[in-house]
């Protein structure tokens, strides 16, 4: 059997099938952004682009930084088991976020618990409580991560989390 295609024709289907490659690999990269587990929790919701950075910003009351804005809900939304990532142009910008939140909350002017901080050979990585929640933040690279968890899934969440690799996570 023998197969012929015009040029036109030939040139239609590598098209398609270019697309058809690149929008698998679209969504293998859009797995990478968050974890899609942490302990017995399942991702089960992500936000990005604008909508993320609305509430982001609605929840700080005032515009942020520069920076790319991800979303996770684990569990069951209603829960709160929240996990946000800011990813800012560089890691300097990053390293300044972080510090001018953790001296903020330092300061006592947050609904927070006072700050535990704990030094690891790949940086600082705080602590606190508040709201009825476990919150852990820290700087890896240019990424800025904070984990809103309820406290029964703090540790075994948390561990899970420092391994992971958000420097796939931007564009």
């Amino acid at each position: 059997m023998s197969f012929e295609l015009s040029g036109k024709k030939t040139s239609a289907v590598w098209a398609l099938l270019l697309i058809f490659v690149l929008s698998g690999c679209t969504e293998k990269d859009e797995a990478q952004v968050l974890p899609q587990r942490l302990g017995d929790l399942d991702l089960t919701a992500m936000i990005r682009g604008d909508e993320a950075e609305r509430i982001v910003r609605e929840m700080h009351g005032k515009a942020l930084g520069e920076a790319e804005y991800i979303i996770g809900y684990y569990g069951e939304k209603r829960l709160g088991n929240i996990l946000y990532v800011s990813l800012f142009e560089n890691e300097d910008a990053a390293r300044e976020d972080l510090l001018s939140m953790s001296m903020k909350m330092a300061s006592g002017s947050t609904p927070f618990a006072p700050l535990v901080f704990d030094e690891r050979d790949d940086g600082i990585y705080l602590k606190t409580e508040g709201m009825g929640f476990a919150h852990f933040f820290y700087r890896r690279d240019r990424a800025l991560v904070w984990w809103q968890v309820m406290p029964e899934y703090a540790e075994s969440t948390y561990r899970e989390l420092v391994a992971f690799n958000f420097s796939d996570a931007g564009n």
